[in-house]
């Protein structure tokens, strides 16, 4: 699994794709590059794409394990909005990482199903 980050500072807007299958250290990875790349920033967006990629593997206690590393280690950014977009397949995946996001993580956390909606819901709630 790889994943290319894309970092827009007039926007604010820290985007990772990822290809392949989702794991448990590809999420530390891409932790650790957010953390690398957002570090003494404040009020940025993340949009994490995960529509080529699968979660399947992951189940409900590494999605609540990821949820609980996420927020120690993104909060202190003070991230705006995480958005996450997955592939419809793992959609189920995606809404409970946001319902598990969205009582850890002061950021506005949000899962959609295609890049599309994800932009939209980023241009239209600026």
């Amino acid at each position: 699994m790889s994943f290319i980050t894309t970092l827009d500072k007039e926007k604010k807007l820290l985007a990772i794709k990822s290809k392949g299958e989702i794991d448990i250290q590809r999420i530390d990875s891409i932790r650790t590059e957010i953390k690398s790349l957002l570090d003494g920033t404040e009020g940025w967006d993340l949009l994490i794409n995960h529509s080529e990629s699968t979660m399947k593997n992951l189940d409900y206690h590494q999605m609540n394990s990821v949820t609980n590393k996420s927020k120690v280690a993104l909060d202190a950014l003070k991230l705006r909005r995480f958005v996450l977009v997955v592939n419809t397949n793992d959609y189920g995946h995606g809404r409970m990482w946001e319902i598990l996001m969205s009582d850890k993580m002061s950021a506005d956390t949000h899962a959609f199903k295609t890049i599309e909606q994800a932009n939209q819901f980023l241009e239209e709630s600026e």
